[in-house]
């Protein structure tokens, strides 16, 4: 495994070419659909600031995923494509769940999912698609078709500042293609020994000019193996899917707004093995409906976006059993305003409603109403001729379950010139407690809290080669636990833990030749958790995060019509119970043989025909084939 990571760590640092990849620091208008992987590093990125900014001078440790990356990586879907990111940890655990972190776990208290990683917000075109049952992801539920993504962006770090509670370590930033670049009828199919997935989309015109985009998706994923039962094979029984369909409006007026409605709705039947007493396991299904239905309105001349959206989440969890139904309202509104030649001015605020009937474990708890609301501000400071920006902002917020709180950050930027991007930040996340959180016992329940401080460099060492390095120390209070009571014998979630973490997080990307591009990331990060009495133990959650994690991967061009890809993933050295050291090693062929028509065949886990991710069970080595037809 060390010479593994080793390998990792230091293949894309051994290119050279005469080929040259451009920095522009300051002036940049690309075309984000047209983006190919050496124009990676100079897109515009909206994660940090809300505003479109060069990804090359950003104040924050930003990572970007290309949908033509996406497409050539084998990946099929989001969770899986996370891999790719510097200090991201995923595995794959069960059937139907993952999980996703950013810098460490967080100690996280859920009965509905077994999740730990409750500490990174994500979203859809501006949609928080977290659930509010445990402030984590129903993963298997986020089945997007890979290839109407245009990209997604990380950040790394601290990022409520603009964006709202809970995005404690990071925010995962997904932005699909617009209807105008998706016209035309698309079937897409991938099938493999473990899933197999199949989408019809069609996108047009309207008479009035509005484009569109719909589509239908289907998903099956077969069983993992599994690791805890003493039966060699669990696969019928754990097996699960999801049917999809959308549809997507996207129109512009004459004065320049832009306007777009989208919904999505979804069905999933997930497996599970279980035993009446007989001795012998049976499948028990458990059913999950929802989606989403949003609506946002963007005007460049006021600098001005609102965005509302309406989520719905109905669970029948029947081996807990628990039922859950819940309705999300989210609005939003955001104004940029120029207050000089060197100064732009933001601000905004946000409102989440949030109601949920709960019956767990047979027990009605009744429904639960919460009003969340938010007001943000920042200014950022311009001086062109010293390449410096300095961004200055707070979000004033206040949760239902625990009053008001501020997130403030302070984030700088230096670029010199020909010496790439100096950056340096402090920032304060607070991370509201969760339904189930505040319904099994909470006592007083507080906000979470980090003070994170971060620094970094961005730039080239060569005409051919760019490296991304970021330094990070977390510091944690009112940690939430869970505990036992030995006077009462009961089960209580308190705030009394606290911790800290730090680490490093490197990105290279180099351009060989014309024709092979290689992207790799090393991260390293330790942590500490602890209860402050003896009541309750969180140390368990700093071991489930690996030490060491690391991946590199190659995109070759063989000729204008066949491709060659290569992905290594390793996690090395977890300090407790749970994680697993694992690599893997995943190759993908891809062809061309009409301009209407593409085909891949591939194969992840290269390696080993068995790995267990986490603690779970094992995932198996993987065989595809998947073809696209679009006219």
């Amino acid at each position: 495994m060390s010479v593994a990571l080793a390998m990792l760590m230091l293949s894309p640092l051994l290119a050279s070419s005469p080929q040259g990849v451009r920095h522009a620091a300051y002036e940049l208008e690309e075309d984000l659909t047209e983006l190919d992987l050496e124009a990676l590093l100079e897109i515009d990125v909206t994660v940090v600031s809300r505003r479109r900014e060069d990804l090359t001078s950003t104040a924050a440790p930003v990572y970007v995923i290309s949908g033509e990356e996406l497409r050539r990586s084998g990946h099929s879907s989001v969770q899986e494509a996370l891999r790719m990111v510097p200090g991201m940890f995923v595995s794959h655990w069960y059937s139907s769940e993952w999980d996703a972190t950013i810098r460490g776990f967080g100690p996280g208290v859920s009965s509905a999912n077994a999740a730990y990683l409750n500490q990174v917000l994500v979203m859809i075109d501006g949609v928080v698609v977290y659930t509010p049952l445990f402030a984590g992801m129903w993963w298997g539920l986020q089945d997007l078709d890979l290839e109407d993504v245009e990209r997604i962006e990380v950040i790394r770090g601290p990022s409520g500042v603009l964006w709202g509670a809970n995005a404690f370590h990071g925010l995962v930033n997904i932005i699909t293609k617009s209807a105008e670049d998706t016209q035309g009828t698309k079937l897409s199919a991938r099938v493999s020994n473990d899933d197999n997935f199949f989408t019809v989309r069609h996108g047009g015109r309207t008479a009035s000019g509005t484009n569109y985009r719909a589509w239908v998706r289907r998903t099956r994923y077969d069983g993992l193996q599994s690791a805890f039962t003493g039966q060699d094979d669990f696969s019928s029984l754990t097996d699960w899917g999801i049917q999809s369909a959308g549809l997507v409006f996207d129109w512009e007026t004459d004065s320049g707004r832009r306007a777009r409605v989208w919904g999505r709705a979804y069905e999933s039947d997930v497996g599970y093995p279980f035993d009446p007493g007989s001795g012998v396991f049976e499948r028990v299904v458990e059913s999950k409906a929802g989606g989403q239905l949003a609506f946002s309105l963007d005007d460049p001349r006021s600098g001005s976006t609102w965005r509302a959206a309406y989520l719905k989440d109905r669970q029948q969890l029947r081996l807990i059993g628990t039922f859950v139904d819940i309705d999300q309202l989210q609005l939003e509104y955001k104004r940029e305003v120029p207050t000089g030649e060197r100064s732009v001015f933001t601000y905004g605020a946000g409102y989440d409603l949030v109601h949920s009937v709960a019956d767990y474990f047979g027990a009605d708890v009744g429904s639960i109403r919460q009003h969340n609301a938010r007001v943000f501000a920042s200014n950022r400071w311009l001086w062109p001729t010293r390449r410096i920006t300095v961004d200055l902002g707070v979000q004033a917020l206040r949760n239902e379950f625990t009053g008001g709180d501020v997130q403030p950050s302070l984030r700088a930027a230096w670029s010199p010139a020909g010496l790439g991007t100096f950056w340096a930040a402090i920032s304060r996340a607070v991370r509201t407690p969760s339904i189930e959180e505040e319904l099994f016992d909470g006592r007083d329940m507080e906000n979470e809290v980090v003070v994170a401080t971060e620094a970094g460099w961005r730039g080239p060492l060569s005409a051919t080669v760019n490296l991304d390095v970021a330094v990070y120390t977390n510091d944690y209070d009112d940690v939430r636990f869970e505990g036992f009571d030995p006077s009462t014998f009961e089960r209580f979630i308190d705030n009394r833990g606290f911790g800290s973490s730090a680490g490093i997080e490197i990105a290279v990307d180099a351009k060989l030749s014309e024709r092979w591009t290689l992207r790799g990331a090393y991260a390293f990060h330790r942590g500490s958790h602890g209860p402050t009495d003896e009541t309750g133990s969180i140390e368990g959650v700093d071991g489930q995060y690996p030490v060491h994690l690391a991946n590199l991967r190659s995109y070759f061009d063989l000729s204008p019509q066949w491709e060659l890809d290569a992905g290594l993933y390793a996690a090395e050295r977890f300090d407790g119970d749970g994680g697993q050291e694992h690599w893997r090693a995943d190759l993908r062929l891809g062809w061309k043989p009409r301009s209407d028509l593409r085909l891949s065949f591939g194969v992840q886990g290269l390696n080993e025909p068995l790995r267990a991710e986490y603690f779970g069970d094992e995932v198996r080595r993987l065989f595809y084939v998947a073809a696209t037809w679009s006219n």
